[in-house]
């Protein structure tokens, strides 16, 4: 199976101020010095946010952070949706069989490959999971604010190819699983101090309730082949989804498309 399918339906989702340069240098003095006076402007400004971090970080607040994050997973999705779900894939699966048959028993190996995903029926944002965190570490003297989100696949269709040797007999099958829920927990995390930003992704649920794996053709051993799947292949593609597809696109779309919130101190809380 290598057809890619894109079907299924997403819906609409809803700085510090640099200082000014004070030195004034001569031309012949400039390269050598300039590098030195930008230095100490950082180490300068660096200081000034510690400064006013310790001071009062219970009252600085992003403006906006909800906008922001709904804005980051929305541009993240379009993206995921053009390079198609199709490449979004499942690490294959070999089971071996050994089970009584109607009072036979019957051996013999099936393998899972191929696995993509065929269609996402649904895509949206948990709303409570919007929100800001902010962070201070004493020990290291750094505050981090982290910007969440939980982006949530429902109802995901993956297809597979099912080869099986039984007592000898190779056959072909096609299959189609359906996974009620993925999500995933998605971070903006920013130091501010150094104004560096990174973006996480982490699966956090994947749901087995209602997984049936439906089979063509149908045969007396369809039955059993889908109950023998081993479900940890999911999990497993869901965490190279997180981190070969969705952060690179998120953090693009941070880095390159997105604007930063505004930082508000002695914010009314």
């Amino acid at each position: 199976m290598d057809i890619c399918n894109t079907g299924g339906t997403v819906d609409a989702l809803p700085a510090f101020k640099e200082m000014n340069d004070p030195l004034m240098l001569s031309s012949s003095a400039f390269d050598r010095t300039s590098a030195a006076a930008r230095n100490l402007l950082q180490r300068h400004k660096i200081a000034s946010q510690r400064a006013m971090c310790n001071q009062a970080v219970n009252n600085v607040r992003l403006i906006e952070p909800i906008p922001y994050m709904i804005n980051v997973i929305s541009e993240t999705v379009q993206r995921l949706e053009d390079a198609e779900w199709c490449n979004l894939k499942v690490p294959d699966v070999t089971v071996d069989m050994n089970e009584v048959i109607f009072g036979e028993s019957v051996t013999g190996t099936i393998v899972y490959k191929n696995g993509f995903v065929v269609a996402i029926q649904h895509v949206d944002i948990l709303q409570h999971s919007l929100g800001q965190q902010w962070r201070f570490d004493r020990v290291q003297n750094t505050t981090t604010v982290e910007v969440t989100g939980t982006l949530r696949f429902t109802d995901v269709t993956i297809g597979f190819d099912v080869e099986t040797k039984i007592e000898g007999t190779v056959k072909m099958y096609t299959a189609e699983l359906l996974v009620p829920l993925v999500t995933f927990d998605m971070r903006v995390i920013r130091d501010m101090f150094t104004e560096n930003i990174n973006v996480t992704v982490t699966p956090i649920n994947i749901n087995r309730n209602r997984v049936k794996m439906d089979f063509l053709p149908v045969d007396n051993l369809t039955d059993v082949f889908s109950n023998l799947f081993n479900f940890d292949s999911i999990s497993e593609a869901a965490n190279v989804w997180a981190s070969d597809f969705i952060r690179p696109f998120a953090l693009n779309a941070v880095e390159n498309v997105v604007d930063y919130p505004e930082i508000c101190y002695d914010c009314p809380v």
